[in-house]
């Protein structure tokens, strides 16, 4: 009986000392806002979700194996907090290995490097009125919303403030129909693979990231010859304001009409009394045809905004833009289901709070 006593409390500071080995956090954002838009005729006044941060929910999990390594692994999932839509939304949904001296290496549907750093030159995240993401979102890769489907990723360690990442999404596309037929459709894994590159230095005031992005071409589809891009950007942080820069450009021979795609974003944070920030933007985004037929387009857009902190954890935030477009309707501007007209500009104003628990 003793024995057995003693077995078991063995048995229980076993389990105890492991379960101490494993770390899991369980986070999340829900965020909404009332929004306003208006361009020319057309009107759209509601609630929003995800103004500031896509409303989520997630797990994250590390488990220390020994000698440095450690075994990690998340599973995030967004929903809609305006309306009943549930976790239909795979954000992240990845598992790896991590080092301390070799970083760490993962694999499933996990962010582009862009997603991660992206946004180090932007002054707000508030991805409905900002125009820094909303005309971003005419890039293919090199916007913060890129996720890679079937994709490995590495991100190396910090050196003295200095990381490198990259992530590659298998395309995996397979050959189709009977061989030696007019049907036979000849495909290879990497056709429309995704791939991105990145380098980032944070140190003190100084915050900056240069990335690299492509998509390879498909051959399943006539004159698709891929995308490559690259962007630079960053802060520096005087104190009494913060500024942001961004510049980025893409290639785009993956569709019909080449065309290449020049944006830069400036910006700048001004800390307000304890709580307070007011953010100020502007951006100018320019579309150029290879095809002489083909009407080049631009677009231009400015925000004013202002972000209270009521806590680490709660924040409410109150913004104001407007994008205006020259021969050009970019992605993202389309708003109660009513898609506006080129040449036509945009007014949008939100309110709203962000909860992270």
């Amino acid at each position: 009986m003793q024995k057995k006593l003693i077995a078991l409390a063995v048995a229980g500071l076993v389990s105890g000392a492991a379960f101490a080995q494993t770390n899991v956090t369980v986070y999340g954002v829900v965020d909404v806002g009332y929004q306003y838009n208006k361009s020319e005729d057309n009107k759209f006044s509601g609630i929003e979700s995800g103004e500031l941060s896509g409303s989520r929910i997630g797990f994250r999990t590390t488990e220390a194996l020994g000698n440095g390594l450690s075994a990690i692994a998340q599973a995030e999932f967004g929903f809609k907090a305006d309306t009943n839509s549930g976790l239909n939304t795979v954000r992240n949904a990845w598992v790896g290995l991590k080092h301390d001296k070799i970083g760490a290496f993962t694999a499933g549907r996990q962010n582009s490097v862009a997603y991660d750093w992206i946004a180090k030159g932007y002054a707000s995240d508030i991805t409905v009125v900002y125009p820094s993401n909303t005309l971003a979102s005419n890039f293919t890769q090199l916007h913060s919303t890129d996720r890679f489907h079937n994709s490995v990723k590495h991100a190396s360690p910090v050196w003295g403030g200095f990381e490198v990442r990259t992530v590659y999404g298998f395309g995996e596309k397979v050959s189709s129909g009977l061989k030696n037929t007019p049907a036979r459709v000849e495909q290879d894994t990497s056709d429309a693979g995704k791939f991105t590159l990145g380098g980032a230095y944070k140190n003190g005031p100084v915050d900056l990231a240069l990335i690299y992005a492509q998509t390879s071409p498909n051959d399943a589809v006539v004159g698709d010859d891929g995308v490559k891009g690259w962007s630079f950007g960053g802060s520096f942080d005087f104190k009494v304001v913060k500024v942001f820069g961004q510049y980025q450009q893409e290639k785009n021979k993956a569709t019909v009409g080449e065309y290449d795609l020049d944006q830069w974003t400036v910006g700048a944070r001004v800390p307000v009394a304890k709580a307070g920030t007011v953010v100020v933007e502007y951006v100018r985004l320019k579309k150029d045809f290879d095809a002489a037929a083909s009407v080049d387009g631009k677009a231009a857009g400015w925000g004013v905004g202002y972000e209270h902190a009521f806590s680490k954890r709660t924040t409410g935030y109150a913004a104001v833009s407007r994008i205006s477009h020259d021969d050009f309707v970019s992605k993202g501007n389309s708003f109660g289901g009513v898609q506006f007209d080129k040449d036509a500009s945009v007014n949008s104003f939100a309110i709203g709070m962000r909860h992270t628990f």
